[in-house]
């Protein structure tokens, strides 16, 4: 006869121990992720941008919670100076149209041939859409087993294995 003997007590102080770490824990899986959103969406500027693009480059910022949230934006709160440069990120995202006040003309600098070929005036115009950031976050976090949810399964497996393991016994996988 095989005897299994269970140490509830033992078990119930380390699985204790995980659930004070959990807000620990939930900042950094949410780290993890927005680090990565963050790396996709700058090579998206820099594939998809001509035109000199530094700061939003370096201003695509991300702040995770304690609580499993976050946020990952293109405006540094931290400066005045910097939220005014990068408020233009959705104005890229979402493309624009301009339009003078009243019946007025627009005066618009005209190239020919990638040269100024002087000026030319409208009515309006329109910037279309050139999304980098969208994408990368629905990628992220489209449909079931998204790249975000392996990352966290795989973070918080690492950090139940250390609170529950004993003697070479790893904790039970979270997935199957």
């Amino acid at each position: 006869m095989l005897m299994i003997k269970f140490d509830a007590d033992d078990w119930m102080k380390r699985t204790e121990k995980v659930r004070k770490e959990l807000p620990k824990v939930g900042k950094k899986m949410m780290a993890a992720v927005f680090s990565r959103i963050r790396r996709d969406v700058r090579t998206n500027i820099r594939a998809n941008f001509k035109r000199d693009t530094g700061f939003l480059y370096k201003n695509i910022n991300y702040y995770a919670f304690e609580d499993f949230g976050g946020m990952i934006t293109t405006m540094d709160g931290k400066s005045e100076e910097k939220r005014k440069i990068t408020f233009y990120a959705s104005f890229l995202e979402h493309g624009f149209s301009v339009s003078p006040k009243g019946d007025g003309y627009l005066t618009i600098p005209h190239k020919k041939g990638g040269v100024f070929a002087g000026f030319r005036k409208e009515r309006s115009f329109t910037v279309p859409p050139r999304p980098f950031f969208e994408p990368v976050v629905n990628d992220w976090f489209s449909g079931r087993g998204g790249k975000a949810e392996r990352l966290m399964d795989e973070i918080l497996q690492k950090e139940i294995n250390k609170y529950v393991e004993k003697r070479g016994t790893g904790a039970p996988a979270l997935r199957d």
